[in-house]
């Protein structure tokens, strides 16, 4: 008996530090999946769009939209085993069915007109659309207010419009791209391009008066056509107009002497001229002929 116990406390022994060490090294089970985090994990057919590999082909449809339910299992309600097109409800891929446009108009696609239809595929028609055209369609509307479409400018150039150089364009909404044009400039754009011609642009006058041109007054102005309007400055004269301002100084104007000869300024005779700053030139005045 005692030889028995003996036995038994050793074989106990022996087997506690096996037990202690099995507790110490078990290994935790996985974590429990989480459904609704968007990561499919062990124990999930899915989550969120997080589908895998699974489609509704491989779940034996012939089409359709595979989801994902609130538990983590895979939505075959939208799945189809029989082509739907025809059955007039609007489904996946479908952009029509029959007489439902799923509120959808020749006008709501961006056509200016046309009666929108249903393709026999369950696409839209869109022959009487297109036929009342659109902003993109490369045929100029001029009617819907297109001023270009695409490449199709209407024969208008920059130049033709009035600018000194640039490309034309269209923009996205079929109405004239400017931008290269104006770069290039034109007359009317108040800057003064030189190089063009232009003495003046609007209310660009260079700094220029009717003063610093020489004249006496007046109010310089500029023309449509970007040249200086000098008709208020020549109203109110200059030296070399060949007209005799005496209110300004001058004696005479060029060959305009006033009826004034050399015998009138006290000289005996000769010939009387004008300086190029309208005053007398008596140089060729003389007393020699009082001899």
């Amino acid at each position: 008996m005692n030889r028995t116990l003996w036995t038994l406390s050793l074989f106990l022994l022996v087997l506690s530090p096996v037990t202690g060490c099995r507790v110490l090294m078990d290994i935790p089970d996985q974590p429990e999946a989480t459904c609704g985090n968007a990561s499919r994990e062990p124990g999930e057919q899915c989550d969120g769009t997080e589908l895998g590999e699974a489609s509704c082909a491989t779940q034996g449809f012939l089409g359709g939209v595979l989801t994902c339910a609130a538990d983590c299992t895979l939505n075959t309600e939208l799945c189809f085993n029989a082509d739907p097109c025809g059955d007039g409800s609007l489904d996946f891929g479908e952009d029509c069915d029959g007489a439902n446009l799923d509120g959808q108009t020749c006008l709501g696609l961006g056509y200016y007109g046309g009666t929108l239809a249903c393709a026999n595929d369950c696409t839209f028609d869109r022959a009487s659309c297109e036929a009342a055209g659109r902003c993109g369609d490369g045929i100029l509307q001029a009617a819907d207010g297109e001023t270009c479409d695409g490449a199709q400018l209407g024969g208008q150039t920059c130049l033709g419009l009035g600018y000194y150089g640039g490309t034309l364009a269209c923009t996205n909404g079929c109405t004239l791209n400017l931008g290269s044009c104006e770069a290039a400039g034109r007359c009317g754009d108040g800057i003064l391009q030189a190089a063009e011609g232009e003495t003046c642009d609007g209310s660009n006058l260079d700094g220029q008066t009717c003063l610093s041109l020489g004249y006496y007054g007046g109010t310089l102005a500029c023309t449509n056509g970007c040249t200086l309007n000098l008709a208020s400055c020549v109203a109110a004269g200059r030296c070399g107009d060949g007209i005799i301002q005496a209110s300004e100084g001058e004696t005479c104007d060029g060959s305009e002497l006033g009826g004034t000869t050399c015998t009138d300024l006290g000289y005996c005779g000769g010939t009387l001229a004008c300086k190029n700053t309208c005053i007398f030139l008596t140089t060729g005045c003389s007393n020699d002929m009082c001899k």
